[in-house]
């Protein structure tokens, strides 16, 4: 059988083939936090750059809630350099309160759509789908509301959404790749639903893999 870290690259092009997020010379703007998921990203669209022919370049955004995260996205721009990648770094002004999370992923957003690209790429993957369709079970939303992220959905592209995080990890770590943990992401509501996966995979062996397939 196929070592299914080893092959993470192949199926990395063989879905942008397949979903043809852009094409041949288009920009593709790769949103960078320095995360496993977002950093894993980065490299394999570098490596994988003469089959899937884009244009990459790399945004990192402060949202001004942690000190470290000045450190956190210099970090992410030694590496671009080292790649030699285009690279722009975005200081926000979130103020804590109620709705953080919300309100720094629309600043975030906001600030990576500000940027002129054909595309935006962000290192969501099936462990990120489960937990969207849990979340979204939770709320009580109806079929709509279950649908989950797309691969593609309109600007963003999501390269990575049919991989485990496991997989990812893992890759990373062959690769000797470094990367930064937010500690704030167990604080919120995702990284408590996050903590509830292993519980559900003990109730019902995949439960994870089985969300994001549903």
């Amino acid at each position: 059988m196929s070592d299914p870290v080893r092959t993470l690259h192949r199926r990395v092009v063989e879905h942008i083939q397949v979903e043809s997020p852009w094409s041949k010379g288009q920009s593709v703007l790769v949103a960078v936090s320095g995360g496993v998921d977002s950093t894993v990203l980065l490299h394999l669209l570098h490596q994988t750059q003469a089959a899937h022919k884009g244009k990459i370049k790399v945004m990192s955004v402060d949202h001004g809630l942690r000190p470290e995260a000045t450190q956190e996205v210099r970090t992410v721009a030694v590496q671009c350099e080292a790649l030699g990648i285009p690279f722009e770094a975005r200081s926000l002004a979130v103020t804590p309160g109620p709705n953080l999370a919300e309100r720094a992923r629309d600043a975030r957003r906001e600030a990576l759509l500000s940027v002129d690209a054909d595309c935006i790429a962000t290192g969501h993957h099936q462990d990120d789908q489960a937990e969207t369709v849990f979340y979204h079970l939770l709320r009580g939303s109806g079929l709509r509301g279950l649908q989950g992220m797309q691969p593609r959905n309109g600007v963003w592209v999501r390269p990575l959404l049919r991989e485990p995080r496991a997989i990812l990890t893992h890759w990373a770590e062959r690769a000797g790749l470094s990367w930064i943990e937010d500690p704030s992401n167990a604080l919120s509501q995702r990284g408590k639903i996050r903590d509830l996966m292993p519980v559900l995979d003990k109730f019902h062996g995949g439960a994870s893999a089985a969300l994001a397939r549903s």
